[in-house]
């Protein structure tokens, strides 16, 4: 079951690749709502991961990977594309990726596994949880931000 739920997931997360390439506006602003949005979602995602008592549940639940991961990796990749000038954009590219998946990556494993041996699965989604919903706040601020003051990108070189 767990295999057909990652195999699901990745089904998914090329489909929300492909539409949000399609409709997704190219702006600031929208893109730091769709973060906000995407973070309420991670948050709700750890939220039903820590109550969750049977694995059906968990390979329903990792049905929203498609979305969090999907919508996270995306609307990063075209805000990196957005801030970094042209002639750095394969670096800036490089960087948001090893940073986003390679670094964050490890310090969450390391951090998860030591939170799950020491207090177990139920609290450790739960600081997942609360660690999503403090990035969700943070990026609705940035779009408040955004909004109120009408930043633009400045003119490239």
């Amino acid at each position: 079951m767990v295999g057909w739920a990652v195999f699901a997931s990745s089904i998914f997360e090329a489909v929300l690749f492909l539409l949000f390439d399609r409709f997704l506006k190219r702006r600031i602003s929208f893109m730091l709502g769709w973060l906000a949005i995407v973070s309420i979602l991670f948050t709700v995602r750890w939220l039903l991961m820590a109550e969750a008592v049977s694995p059906m549940q968990v390979v329903f639940i990792q049905l929203l990977h498609a979305v969090t991961f999907g919508g996270y990796f995306y609307v990063g990749t075209q805000l990196t594309m957005m801030f970094v000038p042209n002639r750095f954009r394969s670096s800036g590219q490089a960087i948001y990726t090893m940073t986003w998946s390679g670094l964050a990556g490890v310090i969450a494993g390391f951090l998860g596994g030591w939170l799950f041996q020491n207090f177990g699965s139920e609290q450790m989604y739960l600081v997942g949880m609360l660690l999503s919903f403090s990035g969700a706040v943070g990026f609705i601020l940035m779009w408040l931000n955004v909004r109120r003051t009408g930043y633009e990108l400045p003119d490239e070189d």
